[in-house]
């Protein structure tokens, strides 16, 4: 499972790497790809970066309007990924302690109170309770938990989970719901038909969860 929470920063990660350290020119052609290549991922990265800037700055109403054309459009980015899904790992950029976790949250829970319609705001929130448990638990066998990080890893869970049953019957809603519930589902081990239950909800909403739960 810590597999699964990690892969939701290869992405960035991948972006960082690009842009210190570009592949070498092979010849004429890869040049010309290679620059477009590197254009790309600079535009990518400055749109990742407009992202957590409208977070820290409260600029939630332009937030929402971005998840609701990236949920409209189902637009991707070039190397294959949604682009709603990519929204939500920008706002969920690993903190360096938990104060800064704190500081991130509170950020995220500013939206939600200044912007109570918005599905977003509760599902970004959802999805940083849900890593900040994680972080809790460390990545560790289950028998090196030590007893106050299993209380909070189940603490942080709960109230990852509290926030996404809240916006459940919230319109519009987004495909990304069901994937952070899948994904507090897995964390609380929750059995199969549960599981399923919420899986085919998704795939009922939007056809296309699937590929957006394998990127």
């Amino acid at each position: 499972m810590s597999i699964l929470r990690r892969a939701r920063y290869v992405f960035l990660v991948s972006l960082l790497l690009s842009i210190c350290n570009p592949a070498p020119a092979q010849n004429a052609d890869s040049n010309a790809n290679t620059s477009d290549d590197d254009e790309t991922v600079l535009h990518e990265g400055k749109w990742i970066r407009s992202i957590q800037s409208s977070l820290i700055e409260q600029k939630f109403g332009d937030l929402d309007r971005m998840a609701d054309q990236y949920r409209r459009d189902k637009s991707r980015l070039p190397g294959g990924d949604w682009r709603l899904h990519v929204f939500y790992q920008a706002l969920d950029a690993p903190q360096l302690s938990d104060q800064d976790t704190r500081d991130h949250l509170a950020h995220l829970e500013h939206w939600t109170q200044e912007r109570p319609a918005s599905v977003a705001a509760r599902i970004a929130l959802a999805t940083s309770l849900g890593r900040w448990a994680w972080v809790a638990r460390g990545n560790g066998y289950a028998r090196s938990v030590t007893a106050e990080g299993w209380r909070l890893f189940n603490e942080r869970i709960r109230q990852s989970q509290t926030v996404l049953e809240a916006a459940a019957n919230m319109t519009p809603m987004c495909p990304q719901w069901y994937s952070e519930m899948m994904t507090v589902g897995l964390a609380q081990n929750w059995d199969s038909p549960r599981m399923k239950e919420i899986f085919e909800q998704g795939i009922q909403f939007e056809p296309t969860e699937r590929s957006l739960r394998e990127q």
